[in-house]
């Protein structure tokens, strides 16, 4: 039981986040009457932007006119403003959702059904939309994403409930807003009858939010009301917030109560059961979804806990399955093969200064099937010596570190002058040389490997690997149905 001195110091900071939260929304509603839907948000997220984001921005449109402005602002946001990064991070999304295409409801049908024997799923995310073209709202109108529990099953499964959740959330983005930028309302506490699955994030959950991170950058903007969750977890959460990112932290809403989303939500957007008048049937909404699709509707469900859930991977490939693998070799088996690698050798890499050192270390680099591994020890032969990190390459970008990023850190007295980077779509790996020439070297293999590992996912020749100087490629424009509204008190998607 806490003591009462923990108990004021969670509802001080529980207060503290609320009326940070009222100065956007402004007094909560004292009326059950169903506001007006919103025509917009405040403004624009273009208004928001400095001179300089704005010029990003217009940057990537020319390369890929076609897309919202609003779109490209995400991948421009989550790659720091630098224009060359976010069109990299905005192709490999556009690769990513040609997969998507082929996937219809039926895909998540299984986790979104309710068991006979229960009163709602055991875990899936939905969105909340009423079958005529509207969806509910939060206050400041973004769309609302319910996620019962938290998603359950495979990587690739998990992935795809993520997904279907957020492109359909993103189809009612309202003029202005960033597409993705939804209300989450997850519920920890499971319904009657149904399996609870609201868990610490596992490795498998992580993997779904580094896809998240890069294929949705704009969800990261969302807010998440984690509700009914323990005073005692919320007041830890309340603990780690020196700890953990700022936008991250002040993204997340944690309630014991539903009651709390009264500031948020109006009632004809809030299910019964959260206090309001908004009725989501699910059955419904996957029958309407099968029909708007042109699919006919499996009757398969899935419970948490079932065994042949992990038996039922997606057709996609996934990259952390290729980390797993390759994460349990040795040094040797990794370097002699079959197939051999392509380079090996030394590179030191700057630690990160979050938890420990910032002091750069000597690491074994090895450069093999697609992948480029780094060691903390760089004994070759030890076949205890098992890789600290696979990177897979195939879409990443290479090249020496500008002039200005190397001197912001030269303050460290081991730090190397000469460096190479690798850019992912979510992160940039930076490893340091002892020459140029030995940079260079690693920049040409890296681009071979790159190259082998890009053909071998395309079953095509390219040339990835290399800055970008023009088009990112074949772009799949993602557009955008007309903006819909909140449409009254009930969802009627039978």
């Amino acid at each position: 039981m806490p003591s009462k001195a923990l108990l004021a110091a969670f509802q001080e900071a529980e207060r503290e986040q609320d009326d940070s939260e009222e100065e956007k929304l402004g007094p909560a509603p004292v009326t059950s009457e169903p506001a007006p839907p919103p025509e917009g948000p405040a403004s624009s997220a273009l208004d928001d932007l400095t001179v300089d984001q704005r010029s990003c921005v217009e940057e990537m449109s020319t390369l890929a006119p076609e897309e919202a402005k609003t779109m490209l602002v995400a991948f421009a946001e989550s790659r720091n403003w630098d224009a060359s990064l976010a069109m990299n991070q905005y192709a490999a999304a556009q690769r990513f959702r040609e997969q998507l295409a082929a996937e219809d409801v039926n895909r998540v049908a299984q986790y979104i059904r309710i068991p006979d024997d229960a009163e709602g799923p055991d875990g899936c995310l939905v969105t909340l939309e009423d079958g005529r073209g509207g969806v509910a709202r939060d206050r400041l109108g973004r769309p609302i994403v319910m996620s019962v529990g938290l998603p359950y099953g495979s990587t690739s499964q998990m992935v795809a409930q993520l997904a279907y959740a957020l492109v359909r959330a993103e189809s009612h983005a309202l003029p202005g807003q960033v597409p993705g930028e939804v209300c989450c309302v997850l519920e920890t506490e499971p319904r009657d009858g149904a399996t609870g699955t609201f868990r610490f994030l596992d490795k498998n959950l992580r993997a779904v939010l580094d896809v998240q991170r890069a294929y949705f950058p704009g969800s990261l903007r969302a807010s998440i009301h984690l509700c009914k969750v323990p005073r005692t977890m919320a007041f830890a959460f309340r603990l780690a917030k020196p700890f953990m990112d700022k936008r991250t932290y002040d993204n997340i809403k944690m309630h014991t109560s539903y009651a709390a989303l009264d500031k948020f939500i109006l009632p004809d957007c809030k299910l019964p059961h959260w206090g309001g008048t908004y009725d989501f049937d699910h059955e419904a909404y996957l029958q309407w979804r099968a029909r708007e699709e042109g699919v006919k509707l499996t009757e398969k469900l899935f419970r948490f806990g079932d065994e042949d859930l992990a038996q039922a991977e997606a057709a996609w490939i996934d990259a952390l399955t290729q980390e797993s693998e390759l994460g349990s070799l040795s040094a040797p088996e990794l370097i002699v093969g079959p197939p051999r690698a392509r380079k090996v050798g030394r590179a030191s890499k700057g630690g990160t200064g979050m938890w420990g050192s910032t002091r750069w270390n000597q690491k074994l680099l090895v450069l093999a099937r697609g992948c480029c591994m780094y060691f903390d020890s760089t004994d070759e032969r030890s076949d205890s010596n098992r890789p600290k990190r696979v990177i897979p390459l195939s879409g990443a970008l290479v090249r020496k570190q500008s002039e200005e990023k190397a001197a912001a850190t030269r303050r460290f007295s081991n730090a190397p002058s000469e460096r190479f980077e690798i850019l992912l779509s979510t992160r940039t790996f930076t490893f340091g040389c002892t020459s140029a020439a030995d940079r260079d070297d690693w920049l040409e293999a890296l681009r071979e490997e790159i190259r082998d590992a890009d053909d071998n996912l395309a079953g095509t020749s390219g040339h990835a690997g290399s800055e970008p100087t023009g088009s990112p490629g074949p772009q799949w424009h993602y557009r955008l149905p007309s903006p819909t509204r909140c449409s009254g008190r009930t969802s009627t998607v039978a």
